[in-house]
């Protein structure tokens, strides 16, 4: 998977490829081995080639504050893939919006509740697929009218999993 980071004024193109808490990051010409387990929210526990780190993340919006040690940084992730979804959510308007698995697989946890109101881009589920956890986010601002899916379920493609209205 690509995901662009935006650190201040640069933008960094990573190669990503995930094995369960094992990441394989490719960097230009660079690549790293990073296990990452998070041991609570906002937390990261982090082994990068060898070495231990710890990271304390926060986020507003599409911006992350990272603490790492004696660093802090400001960045921004975006996801290639996820701009159509975003340019779909601009024309969805009102109305509720049904959410489907775009992909079979097993819900792995509920992250949202009925009534629970989301903004843009927040996660709402965890749907396992090809051996990778993917979290599916809602598209627009609303409110969480109904989930269809519950933890441990498996789902089919284009099966629904939750409307917001």
């Amino acid at each position: 998977m690509e995901i662009q980071l935006k650190i201040e004024d640069q933008i960094l193109s990573l190669e990503v490829t995930r094995d369960g808490n094992r990441y394989r990051i490719r960097v230009r010409d660079r690549e790293y081995d990073v296990d990452c387990v998070c041991p609570e929210p906002g937390v990261f526990s982090l082994i990068v080639d060898g070495k231990v780190y710890e990271a304390l993340v926060s986020r507003s919006d599409l911006v992350h504050t990272v603490n790492l040690g004696n660093h802090l940084f400001s960045l921004e992730l975006s996801d290639p893939r996820a701009t159509p979804l975003r340019q779909r959510a601009l024309a969805l308007g009102e109305g509720p919006t049904a959410i489907q698995a775009q992909m079979p697989g097993k819900v792995v946890r509920i992250l949202v509740g009925e009534g629970q109101e989301v903004e843009p881009e927040q996660g709402l589920l965890v749907l396992e697929a090809m051996k990778m956890q993917n979290e599916i986010r809602s598209p627009k601002k609303g409110r969480v009218a109904k989930i269809a899916a519950h933890a441990g379920a498996t789902v089919k493609s284009g099966e629904l999993l939750l409307i917001i209205e």
